[in-house]
């Protein structure tokens, strides 16, 4: 990128030349935590990888190991979906179809399970979900267990805490 070639250039010459270049092109913290707290994932190995990354921050604020968080492969790990991507009309009829589509793969909106936790959260109410999420061994996770409903809003305020855990693992700058 442009760093590497003003690198070869002889034109930056310090560390601190190079920091103010690239204050130029990547956005600040204020900037990437706007970004993030609104942030839309298709990807499901992406998904993940976010979310094992803020678990890691969120053990890390807890004092803990990172023992858990450094083996979850997609294989022992499922992505759920709080509110599912296909619900059951009777179960998430509170949500219009309109938030639904903006709002079903938000980050928010999303989980990681152990295979051994999920056992049959898949399309349920969040009433039922609450009880497999209380169990999981995921700070992440577990924390949807003392949400008292879902929808909007909740998606939203989880995915703005989220963003503060994402400036933790990702700062940007020094800002």
């Amino acid at each position: 990128g442009e760093g590497a070639r003003a690198i070869r250039a002889g034109s930056i010459g310090s560390v601190d030349d190079l920091r103010k270049l690239m204050e130029e092109v990547l956005p600040g913290d204020r900037v990437f935590r706007a970004a993030f707290a609104s942030k839309v994932v298709r990807n499901s190995k992406q998904a993940r990888y976010y979310l094992r990354t803020l678990e890691k921050v969120a053990r890390q604020r807890e004092g803990l190991t990172d023992e858990l968080g450094a083996n979850l492969d997609e294989n022992e790990v499922n992505l759920e979906h709080i509110m599912p991507l296909s619900p059951d009309k009777e179960a998430w009829g509170h949500l219009s179809a309109d938030d639904h589509t903006v709002f079903a793969r938000r980050l928010g909106n999303m989980a990681l399970m152990l295979e051994k936790e999920n056992t049959g959260a898949k399309n349920a109410s969040f009433e039922e979900k609450k009880k497999f999420y209380v169990a999981s061994e995921l700070i992440t996770t577990r924390e949807l267990a003392y949400i008292d409903g879902w929808g909007i809003e909740e998606i939203s305020n989880r995915q703005d805490e989220m963003a503060d855990l994402a400036l933790e693992a990702w700062p940007l700058s020094t800002q």
